[in-house]
């Protein structure tokens, strides 16, 4: 026999909440956000969360005890809406489908309606959550499509929008979209915040017009997560590895970077150790971290030298080569040519260069 659920402050309603299998969330509106804060997971610590809907805003602030320590190790759940979470500081584990993924401050990811998962601090960090019904998408989409201008038309294209219209056109999948910023995208964050800042605005102040201006909200958030020069997305089907995923980071960072990018760097931007990530890229590659980012800088070494007049003292120095020997050998272990028999080759004109 199903229980009925309780509401939270009339913004969620909560089946089976204990429940290891089937703790289940209900919206109880079109949208919500919720931000979460926890400055640690000590004694002394403090927790507080935020929701906010069409309905409810709703507060609350409480010492990290083992009342908390009781949430963090909360059961997976599913719920019957779309959900974004958002990692504004620090970083968290995100559990799908028993599977652990980490999330540091800046990545994002989308869940759908069929996957079991829930969030886990592992110290100080600050989450967002964006909570939005079908019926919220459906008219999105509809938006985009009625749309008058061409930056509204492009959203058709728009992997955020894609997903969305996938997951409601089969509704038993078990994907989630996972968001990565790009490498000199820095101020992710300070974007995402303001954008919410102003979903928030209008949820606790609404004025006549207040759901379009959220409909656009919404779509300039997804417009912003879809934009390939400033966010990665990947879909990420159920029973795939973990460290798929980390390997596929790995690679965008190296692309974003010409394979110029620090083990130290990649360190900081993924948080995981150096040896870790060097041991990642060997079993998906069979090369070592160093020699795997070798070959996205030789590649657009070639590139430039393809289809560029610069010469290869400027190639070198834009790649970050103090040393044009070294990259003189290292470009002619990875094409066995030098640059200017790959220029000679590939574009014809060595554009008054002497020949190396």
């Amino acid at each position: 026999m199903e229980h009925k659920g309780y509401s939270v402050n009339e913004i969620l309603e909560v089946h089976r909440l204990h429940s290891n299998v089937s703790a289940y969330y209900g919206l109880l509106s079109p949208l919500q956000i919720t931000l979460e804060d926890c400055t640690g997971t000590g004694e002394k610590e403090v927790y507080a969360v935020e929701m906010t809907s069409t309905t409810r805003h709703y507060y609350h602030m409480a010492p990290t005890t083992e009342k908390f320590a009781a949430f963090n190790s909360r059961p997976p759940h599913q719920h019957n809406y779309f959900e974004m979470m958002f990692v504004l500081k620090g970083e968290i584990t995100q559990e799908i489908e028993e599977q652990e993924y980490l999330y540091p401050a800046g990545s994002c990811c989308i869940i759908n309606r069929n996957i079991r998962h829930a969030e886990r601090f592992r110290g100080r960090a600050r989450l967002l959550f964006l909570g939005f019904s079908v019926e919220l998408v459906q008219q999105l989409q509809q938006a985009v499509q009625n749309a008058w201008f061409a930056q509204e038309k492009a959203m058709r294209d728009n992997p955020v929008i894609a997903f969305l219209a996938d997951e409601l056109r089969n509704d038993e999948t078990k994907t989630y979209l996972d968001l990565f910023p790009a490498f000199r995208n820095q101020n992710a964050i300070e974007e995402i915040s303001q954008l919410f800042a102003a979903m928030q605005s209008q949820l606790m102040e609404p004025q006549t017009g207040a759901t379009a201006i959220l409909h656009g909200l919404v779509l300039r958030l997804f417009g912003y997560l879809g934009d390939g020069a400033l966010y990665h997305s990947s879909r990420v089907a159920l029973g795939r590895n973990t460290e798929d995923l980390i390997f596929l980071h790995i690679t965008h960072l190296l692309e974003d970077t010409h394979g110029r990018m620090t083990r130290s760097a990649l360190e900081k931007a993924l948080n995981y150790s150096g040896n870790y990530l060097n041991s990642v890229v060997v079993r998906h590659t069979g090369l070592c971290l160093f020699d795997y980012g070798m070959k996205f800088c030789m590649d657009y070494a070639c590139q430039l030298l393809a289809d560029t007049d610069r010469t290869v003292q400027q190639i070198a120095a834009e790649l970050n080569f103090s040393n044009r020997t070294h990259f003189y050998k290292l470009f002619a272990e990875h094409t066995g040519m030098t640059p200017r028999q790959y220029r000679l080759k590939y574009h014809g004109d060595t554009f008054g260069e002497s020949p190396q």
